[in-house]
């Protein structure tokens, strides 16, 4: 995750209660304009694709009503783990 185009979050956690508090995770935060960009644009271009709201639309029920605002963009990661049935 990149912030402002100089503040980088890298590692396995998750932005919620329970990896945050409960769970064993690991993320490097890092202070560095270089390299936010670096990773802004790796991210962009694997995992940011715009997507119709036909495709939304032919989603099975719970994953389209979800409320995850990360399902608003098609990533291929998350497009395998969809095929798989995991969240």
């Amino acid at each position: 995750m990149t912030i402002d185009g100089q503040w980088s979050l890298v590692g396995s956690a998750n932005w919620n209660i329970r990896s945050l508090r409960l769970n064993f995770e690991l993320t490097v935060e890092i202070y560095d304009p270089d390299l936010a960009g670096k990773l802004t644009g790796f991210i962009d271009a694997r995992c940011v694709q715009p997507i119709t709201l036909e495709e939304i639309d032919s989603r099975p029920f719970l994953v389209k009503h979800s409320g995850t605002p990360r399902r608003a963009v098609r990533c291929p990661i998350y497009e395998t783990r969809l095929k798989r049935g995991l969240p």
